[in-house]
This record gives structure tokens, sequence and C-alpha cells, in this order.
């Protein structure tokens, strides 16, 4: 038994299911055990803006790459796959310049309807989350045709930590509503 237990450690499936698996139970965990400080940080009316743009930004980010990242796993030359990125990536830039158009005058609408411009501040940081979000999906799908799932690993904590960690910093410091948006 212990024989066929170190056959499967020395996989390098298992190891890329664990390396995936480990990432992802900690980029869900961190958050969520991040909430309860947050939430004595914040109000919950300064909570709302981030709640509208995070509605968003999870919207619009999948939709960034019109799934050419897709394309890259299955292409059959590294040439064609590299040249997928390079589209992917492009598509990202251009499809997060087009929420930018709507954006702008949807920001401009809003600060002249409300009193408060919180909500509106959040919104000028979803181009940028949708450009990135398009760039982080070719690389991801670039790094699993090359097996680099720790990459891929590391990459979601990554991304779970720093906000959380950006979050409760701008709580401490004072910004209110308008610090996660910065």
């Amino acid at each position: 038994m212990t024989g066929g237990l170190k056959r499967l450690s020395q996989s390098s499936f298992v190891r890329g299911v664990a390396a995936l698996s480990g990432a992802q139970i900690a980029s869900v965990a961190i958050p969520l055990m991040a909430a309860p400080i947050i939430g004595r940080l914040y109000t919950p009316a300064e909570c709302g803006p981030l709640a509208a743009y995070m509605a968003f930004s999870g919207s619009l980010g999948p939709l960034s790459s019109l799934s050419f990242d897709k394309a890259i796993v299955a292409e059959r030359t590294e040439k064609g796959a590299r040249a997928l990125v390079g589209i992917t990536i492009g598509i990202s830039l251009a499809v997060a310049l087009a929420v930018l158009l709507v954006v702008v005058p949807v920001i401009a609408f809003g600060q002249r309807a409300q009193e408060t411009n919180d909500v509106w501040l959040w919104f000028l940081a979803l181009p940028l989350s949708v450009a990135l979000a398009g760039i982080g999906f070719a690389g991801t799908e670039y790094a699993v045709r090359h097996g680099r799932f720790g990459l891929i690993g590391r990459r979601r904590v990554a991304f779970s930590v720093v906000p959380v960690v950006a979050t409760i910093g701008f709580g401490f410091a004072g910004y209110g509503a308008n610090g996660p948006s910065i």
C-alpha cells in the first residue's frame, strides 16, 4: 500500500490537482476569514459601492477575453498559442476600452444625479478590472498549456490576498468608502 501511495504522491497529475485545489480553498477562505475585520472597518453604506462595483466587475470580467483564451490550450503549435495570447490580450484591451466609453458618461450622469460620488468612483476602476481579467485569463490558459499548476495556484492566492490586505489597510487608514477604490 505504501508503494501505491508513494507512486501516487509522485504523480505530476496528483501534484497539479493538489496545488490547484489547495489554492482554490485558500483563495476562498482568505476573504471569508477577513470579512469580520472588514465588517468592523466599514459601515454597510460604505460597503454598498464595493458591492455594486463587484457585481459589474464579476459580470464583465469573464466577457473580457470573449473566450479566446480557451483556444490557447487547444492550439497545436507553440507559435500559434503565443499568437492567441496576444490576440486575447488585444481583445481584452478593446473590451476594456468599450467599457471605458460606457463608464465615463455613466459616471458623469451619476455625479450630476446624486450628491455622493462614492459609487461612481468605484466605476473608474472597472475598465482596468476588465482588462486585467482578460490578461489574467490568457496567462492562466498559457500556464495550463505548459502544466504550470503551481504558478496558477499562487496567482489565485495572490489575487485573493492583495485586495483583502488593501481593503483592511485602507480601512485602518480611515479612507472609508473610497479607500478600496484607490
